[in-house]
């Protein structure tokens, strides 16, 4: 028997401001990025905890240091990646069971994805050239 396995889609995301979360953005999903315990990055949809907290990955997030929220913005980021250059957006490939496989900048804001995740990098509503 031939085991075939497909290649789960890219997702799409930037980092976000509890300003931005707060003020409730609309054009995109948001999800919370996090290290666990054994280093590797999680992908979580918090907005999916209650419907379906298997699927929403939440699970380890209240005791992760390293964590960071984005917005899943899709076609509509890769379409405006010229444009936002305050913040990086990256191309996530996840793996099966929600985790950071590897990733990419897209938009030539070359900021590790760490470094979001332990808060050197910070987006700055002073700094911001472009509100997404």
């Amino acid at each position: 028997m031939i085991q075939v396995r497909l290649k789960n889609p890219k997702i799409i995301i930037t980092p976000v401001t509890q300003e931005e979360i707060d003020n409730g953005f609309t054009w995109g999903t948001l999800y919370v990025l996090y290290k666990n315990q054994s280093g590797e990055i999680e992908i979580g949809i918090p907005e999916m905890i209650n419907h379906f907290p298997t699927t929403a990955n939440m699970s380890g997030l209240e005791n992760a240091t390293e964590k960071a929220f984005f917005c899943n913005g899709g076609s509509k980021l890769v379409e405006l990646s010229s444009k936002i250059n305050d913040r990086p957006i990256y191309s996530i490939c996840p793996t099966d069971d929600r985790k950071v496989e590897e990733y990419e900048v897209i938009n030539g804001v070359d900021v590790n994805l760490g470094d979001v995740l332990n808060g050197t990098f910070k987006v700055s509503s002073q700094n911001k050239k472009r509100t997404i």
